[in-house]
């Protein structure tokens, strides 16, 4: 069964999908469209369509919106930070300095 209307862009089934919720829930499978979860749970596969991706994730672990930034420390540990933050007790505080730097960067263009 599919759903022609909106057919889901993919699919991912077959293992473990962490939420990120306040509960760590794990649900599986979950149906994506663009940027969107459509769906989560039983009701998921018959949203398929005949272009729709369906990923079998073999019993592993889904994350979503995990982002790897790093740095090389014997690099990056030699560079100034580009904004000094030392003071900045508040969040506003680093956004007006991150802000005010900004602002010299595109001055500087």
């Amino acid at each position: 069964m599919t759903n022609p209307a909106n057919p889901a862009d993919l699919i991912f089934h077959n293992g473990q999908i962490l939420t990120m919720d306040p509960a760590s829930t794990i649900v599986s499978p979950v149906a994506v469209s663009g940027e969107s979860i459509q769906a989560v749970g039983n009701d998921t596969l018959p949203l398929g369509g005949p272009a729709t991706k369906v990923v079998d994730l073999r019993g592993r672990m889904l994350i979503p919106g995990i982002i790897d930034i790093h740095a090389h420390v014997d690099r990056e540990g030699f560079r100034p930070p580009p904004t000094e933050f030392t003071h900045a007790v508040r969040l506003d505080h680093c956004s007006m300095k991150v802000s005010l730097q900004t602002s010299v960067i595109n001055s500087d263009e």
